[in-house]
């Protein structure tokens, strides 16, 4: 439809989310209350959403619940799944930092999970999946290519999370594989 844009067969009420926060959005005079609710048709129908170039991956991992519940619950449930991706991702990473002694890395990891990165690992945006999977890359690619190396049980672990994460980090956005591949040259 232009502007990445498209149409999805979801449940009615759904229809709403794509829209809901142009009605407060800059305007802090007016509660948000003014959305409405969720309440509504729960047949499907074909819902306009904005995010309609963006790669399915991470969609289809945190809508999942959507498909089983759908209801705010399902909603809540859906961020949920998103944080806990996200939670797993960074935790791997400070835990593969600690592991290998590199305290600098921990303080990287720390220093880098910024109040935003932290906010959107708990809404419903693929941004949660490409911070928390990309900080994953970097550390476990920074500690294959230590000069001074790691131990051999900790080295094959690093290449299969730095792969584990390197997929979902290149199909989380339209940018990540080439921020990928970036950061592949840079290491």
């Amino acid at each position: 439809l232009g502007g990445g844009a498209t149409f999805v067969d979801v449940s009615a009420r759904w229809e709403r989310l794509d829209y809901m926060p142009g009605c407060f959005a800059f305007r802090p005079d007016i509660p948000a209350d003014c959305a409405g609710s969720l309440d509504g048709p729960t047949g499907d129908k074909d819902v306009r959403t904005r995010a309609g170039i963006s790669p399915p991956f991470f969609h289809g991992v945190v809508g999942a619940p959507l498909h089983f519940l759908s209801s705010l619950e399902g909603f809540y449930l859906a961020r949920l799944v998103g944080s806990l991706v996200a939670a797993a991702m960074v935790s791997a990473a400070l835990t593969l930092a600690a592991t290998a002694r590199s305290w600098f890395l921990v303080g990287g990891v720390v220093v880098g999970w910024t109040p935003m990165a932290a906010f959107l690992s708990g809404v419903t945006n693929p941004s949660s999946l490409e911070i928390s999977a990309g900080t994953l890359v970097w550390v476990a690619g920074l500690l294959l290519v230590r000069p001074d190396g790691v131990p051999a049980w900790l080295q094959r672990r690093l290449a299969w999370f730095f792969a584990a994460a390197a997929i979902p980090f290149a199909l989380s956005r339209q940018a990540s594989p080439i921020l990928l591949a970036t950061i592949v040259a840079v290491l």
